[in-house]
């Protein structure tokens, strides 16, 4: 579509108004394509969000995540023999 050399001699106006509008038409033609990329990412992302939700992960849990999950760490008390909470525990 671009205009060839010799037209740019013999026809000046109109080959620069063709070349004009191949460059407006690949403009608008990655545009497009940049537009569809995005838009796929976006609804990766909601998609991802909807899984989450569904299958009760928090937003915090992933690859890469900024916040680091603490071990949780279960309280365990010590009970003599002769305590009477083990008196109980054991009836």
């Amino acid at each position: 579509m671009v205009p060839s050399a010799s037209e740019f001699l013999w026809h000046p106006i109109s080959a620069t108004r063709q070349l004009a509008s191949v460059i407006r038409l690949d403009s608008m033609h990655n545009a497009a394509i940049v537009d569809k990329k995005r838009k796929m990412r976006v609804d990766d992302v909601e998609k991802r969000a909807a899984y989450r939700r569904a299958h009760g992960l928090s937003d915090e849990q992933g690859f890469f995540s900024q916040k680091k999950a603490e071990p949780v760490v279960e309280e365990v008390t010590a009970v003599d023999d002769a305590s009477p909470v083990k008196k109980e525990a054991e009836q």
